[in-house]
C-alpha cells in the first residue's frame, strides 16, 4: 500500500548541478519530489516526471546555494505490495551557453530575410536547449529548427530564423527581433539577443512585389517609355545596377540577372 522514503543528499563542499535518476518497479505508480532546503525554512520543489518505466530525472541548480537537499519517492497504489525502486546522483558542471548574431540588421519588405544566431554549449556536459523568437512589429517570423535542441560538450550549431516584412512597410521603419535560449537542465542560464532590423530599399524591386524578376524590368521600361508609375517605394528601387540613375541599362541588368545568371542587384537578400 501507500509508502514512502526519503533520501537525503549533503550538498557541502559540492559546486554545480545535482542530477538525481530514479527509477521505480514498474508495477507501481510513483510520485517523487526534491525539496531543496535554505536557511532552514526556504524550500524549492520539484517534481519529477515520470514515464511509464518509472524513470525520471530532476536537476538542482547551484547546490551549493543549499543547505539540504531531499528527494522524497512515495508509493500511490493502496493495493500494491512491496515495492521498491533505485536511484543515482551526481554533481554536474553549471550550465553554461554563448549566442552569437551571425546576420547583419538590414530587412526588405515583403522578403524573406534571413537572421542567424550561433549557439554553443560551452559546458562538459551534454545539453538540451528550449529556442525561443519573438519580434516587436507583427511582422512574420517563423523558426527554421524545431523549438528544442540538443548539444554535446563544446559543441555548437547555427539557429535560423525568418523574418518577413508585410506590404506597405515602408524604408527607415525598424523591427525588433528577440531570439533566446535556455538550458534545459537550469533553468537560470539563459543567453539572448535583441536583433533590430531596418528596413531598406531592395534596389531592382521595382514594383515593390517582394521579388526580383521580369515584371519589374517591365516597370522599369513602362516608367521610362510609357510615362507608367515610378519605382516603388522609392524612385531609386528602379535602380538595378546602383548607378543613382533611372536608365534603360537597368531595365537590361535585370533581363540579364533573371535569364543569364547576370550579376546580382547590388543588395540583393541572399540566404545566410
Amino acid at each position: 500500500g501507500y509508502g514512502a522514503s526519503l533520501v537525503r543528499f549533503d550538498p557541502s563542499g559540492s559546486v554545480g548541478r545535482l542530477k538525481i535518476s530514479f527509477d521505480g518497479i514498474d508495477a507501481v505508480k510513483w510520485g517523487v519530489w526534491v525539496v531543496a532546503t535554505r536557511n532552514s525554512n526556504l524550500h524549492s520543489f520539484i517534481s519529477l516526471s515520470l514515464d511509464q518505466n518509472g524513470l525520471g530525472t530532476a536537476f538542482v541548480d547551484s547546490m551549493e546555494a543549499f543547505d539540504d537537499i531531499t528527494m522524497i519517492a512515495v508509493n500511490l497504489d493502496l493495493l500494491s505490495g512491496s515495492s521498491t525502486f533505485s536511484y543515482t546522483a551526481e554533481v554536474l558542471d553549471h550550465a553554461a551557453i554563448s549566442g552569437t548574431v551571425v546576420s547583419d540588421s538590414t530587412a526588405y519588405t515583403l522578403f524573406p530575410n534571413k537572421i542567424g544566431f550561433r549557439l554553443k554549449n560551452l559546458s562538459a556536459t551534454p545539453d538540451s536547449f528550449d529556442i525561443s523568437a519573438s519580434e516587436t512589429r507583427g511582422w512574420l517570423l517563423t523558426a527554421d529548427q524545431i523549438p528544442t535542441i540538443h548539444l554535446a560538450a563544446g559543441e555548437d550549431t547555427l539557429l535560423g530564423f525568418t523574418l518577413t516584412p508585410p506590404a506597405g512597410v515602408l524604408p527607415g521603419e525598424i523591427d525588433t527581433v528577440k531570439i533566446s535560449a535556455s538550458s534545459y537542465t537550469s533553468v537560470i542560464t539563459t543567453v539572448s539577443a535583441n536583433i533590430p532590423q531596418l528596413i531598406k530599399i531592395q534596389y531592382g524591386d521595382s514594383n515593390w512585389s517582394g521579388e526580383i524578376n521580369l515584371g519589374d524590368a517591365v516597370y522599369i521600361v513602362q516608367y521610362i517609355f510609357e510615362n507608367g508609375a515610378a519605382p516603388r517605394p522609392e524612385i531609386l528601387a528602379g535602380d538595378s545596377d546602383c548607378s543613382e540613375e533611372i536608365t534603360i541599362g537597368d531595365a537590361v541588368f535585370l533581363v540579364k540577372y533573371v535569364f543569364q545568371n547576370g550579376p546580382a542587384p547590388c543588395n540583393e537578400v541572399d540566404p545566410l
